[in-house]
Formats: structure tokens, sequence, C-alpha cells
């Protein structure tokens, strides 16, 4: 499997349950970065994640079955991360334009977060760039035609 392929090279990964299927648990202490929505989140625990009260106990049962780092996005309600040193919750970017569509935004948080990874930003900085990068995204109609750009991104932090 390509998780344990780049593990073994000592490369980060950054796992996007999307859509929710089973996935072999063997596999999860190879995830670095499992980043589900509340829906996605809610199939792997068993039980309904709507609040950071349900991600907190979420990412614990996602922790204790080996994946190191959780990020849950809550849509409106921002994301919760959570490993075994540190939690904490996220709020979403403040838009100046309004919520038109919410296609590909999960697609736009996690490229952002995979670039905010790239550049060595803290979790905390890595989430805020990848929330205004999924906000951008829901201001525009569509998936890659809302994508936003490099300088979108760093105008709203």
């Amino acid at each position: 499997m390509l998780l344990k392929k780049a593990h073994s090279l000592g490369v980060k990964t950054v796992l996007n349950p999307a859509p929710a299927a089973e996935i072999d648990k063997s596999v999860f202490p190879f995830i670095d970065y499992f980043t589900p929505n509340e829906t996605e989140a809610s199939f792997y625990v068993g039980h309904a994640v709507n609040s950071n009260d349900d991600a907190s106990r979420a990412a614990s049962k996602l922790l204790d079955m080996g994946i190191k780092n959780v990020i849950i996005t809550l849509g409106e309600k921002g994301a919760y991360f959570a490993n075994a040193n540190e939690t904490f919750s996220s709020p979403i970017a403040n838009l100046s334009n309004p919520v038109v569509d919410t296609t590909g935004a999960g697609d736009a948080f996690n490229a952002g977060f995979a670039v905010a990874l790239t550049e060595n930003k803290s979790i905390k900085d890595a989430i805020s760039f990848a929330s205004a990068t999924a906000g951008l995204s829901t201001t525009k109609i569509g998936t890659a035609n809302s994508m936003p750009n490099r300088d979108e991104i760093d105008k709203i932090l």
C-alpha cells in the first residue's frame, strides 16, 4: 500500500477519506494526517459528529486506532485538531463574500493544508491556511473554477 511505502521513505501522508469507505485498519498507523469531514468521521467512529465535543470523542477514537494527527472539518463550525499532545478548535476564515457553493471545499481544504505543510507552517497556521483556501472556494460556483489563487488566500489571512 502507498501509505506504508511513503512512511518507509519518510514522506508525510495526508489521507482525506472522501467519500467514506472501509479502510484496512492496519494502515492507520501510517497516516500522519487524517482529514475527514463530520459525516466521514461519523462513519469511522460509529457516532454522530456535529459539535466540537463530538469531534473530540471521534478524534480520540481515531488516535487510538494509530492515526497520528486528526483534523475533522465541521463546515461553518470550523475544524477540530487532535494528536497525542495537543487539541484545539480552529474557526472558519473570515470571508467578505457569501457562501454560494460548498462543492469542492473539502478538496480545497486538503490542497491548502498540503501546501502549508510543504511550507513548514505550524499546525495551527496550516489549518488556518487550509480553512482560508476552503472558505474562498465556497464563494464561487463550481469546483476547479472556484479554487482560489495564492494572493486571494494570503489576502484574507
